[in-house]
């Protein structure tokens, strides 16, 4: 098996990422983190004389892979050496970068492939946590990669969702417009969040947690949550509030958003934290 990722380049700047994993982070972490290291992290491997005859499981991680072209040449290469055809890809993707013809092709090519397309909300609601994302752009490369699945048997589609505070309440509409692009074609992974710990569940104080298990929609996936919630009940972070206005003010005001603006349903202790 291998894990593998030439770079960080990516073309977002996720509110729950950092600028080690996204060259899109990086100014926005030099002026409010003090970050000192490069932009890009880049592994400039010549991997042409790599023996990976017996490879059979490869995950390929960013930045954004797609958006990498060293991810496609390495793919080609193992296309070339008729490799692909004993190998099970997993890639994850943001959603936004078009499908090429020739990533359709060795994606094709592999024994099987688990593509995770990162989605964690509808509108506004995706393109604030996923700074720099266009919800047509997700819903377009969305359908197609739903259409490669459904042409290509070896092709499975999933749908991977980063639970955090600002959009557990949001699940069940993300849920219901899978339920009408997708009926029962794709798997959905929820992934809660932990760090940063501004935006997670974890150090909410209980009566917070309380209050979203009491005005958390109905939907598939509700217990879970709740489960999470309940497991996490007694890990309280006394300054959650204070770092969690402080963090997201001053991100928002680099980046021109208001977080006000997008999420209406949020955990009501939130909406009282100082402007």
């Amino acid at each position: 098996s291998l894990e593998i990722s030439f770079s960080n380049a990516c073309n977002m700047a996720c509110r729950m990422c950092n600028a080690y994993l996204s060259s899109s982070w990086y100014d926005d972490a030099k002026a409010l983190m003090g970050y000192q290291g490069p932009r890009r992290h880049f592994l400039d491997w010549d991997f042409t004389g790599w023996d990976l005859s017996r490879l059979g499981w490869l995950k390929i991680l960013g930045g954004e892979p797609l958006y990498e072209r060293k991810n496609l040449e390495f793919m080609q290469f193992l296309k070339e050496k008729n490799w692909l055809g004993n190998i099970c890809l997993h890639l994850t993707t943001n959603t936004s970068v078009t499908l090429s013809a020739e990533w359709e092709e060795v994606i094709r090519c592999c024994k099987s492939a688990k593509i995770f397309c990162s989605i964690d909300g509808l509108g506004p609601v995706n393109e604030y946590l996923r700074h720099g994302a266009d919800w047509q752009a997700t819903e377009k490369v969305f359908a197609q990669f739903l259409e490669l699945q459904n042409k290509c048997p070896s092709v499975e589609l999933s749908v991977h969702t980063v639970v955090s505070v600002f959009n557990c309440l949001y699940l069940g509409q993300l849920e219901g417009w899978l339920n009408q692009v997708a009926p029962n074609q794709v798997n959905w992974n929820l992934d809660f969040l932990f760090e940063p710990r501004q935006m997670s569940l974890v150090g909410l104080p209980s009566l917070v947690k309380q209050d979203i298990c009491q005005r958390l929609p109905e939907f598939s996936r509700r217990e879970e949550v709740l489960r999470f919630l309940k497991v996490h009940e007694g890990s309280e972070n006394p300054n959650y509030f204070l770092e969690f206005e402080e963090f997201n003010s001053r991100l928002d005001a680099r980046r021109g958003q208001n977080w006000r603006d997008v999420f209406q349903e949020v955990p009501g202790s939130l909406l009282e934290t100082p402007k």
